[in-house]
């Protein structure tokens, strides 16, 4: 088996490799601003609002929504 590195091929991939980094990057900018003024626009905290999303976008929303839940129930018998 050959495992000698193509350079010519990868050098072709490079700048579309390079362009969608920069894109990841700019759409990771734009995404955190955007929650940010969502939070500071609804007054919902932003590292909750991060997690709702998060939770919705993988379908884990009754998973993290059970969670907190069992988290607030455990904090009013600490407190009490």
């Amino acid at each position: 088996m050959d495992n000698a590195i193509d350079i010519t091929k990868l050098r072709e991939y490079l700048p579309m490799l390079l362009a969608k980094w920069q894109a990841k990057d700019d759409a990771t900018l734009e995404y955190s601003a955007m929650v940010d003024a969502a939070a500071n626009d609804t007054g919902v905290d932003k590292g909750v609002l991060k997690k709702a999303l998060t939770a919705i976008k993988k379908e884990k929303a009754e998973d993290e929504k059970a969670a907190a839940d069992a988290l607030s129930e455990l904090i009013e018998t600490l407190a009490h």
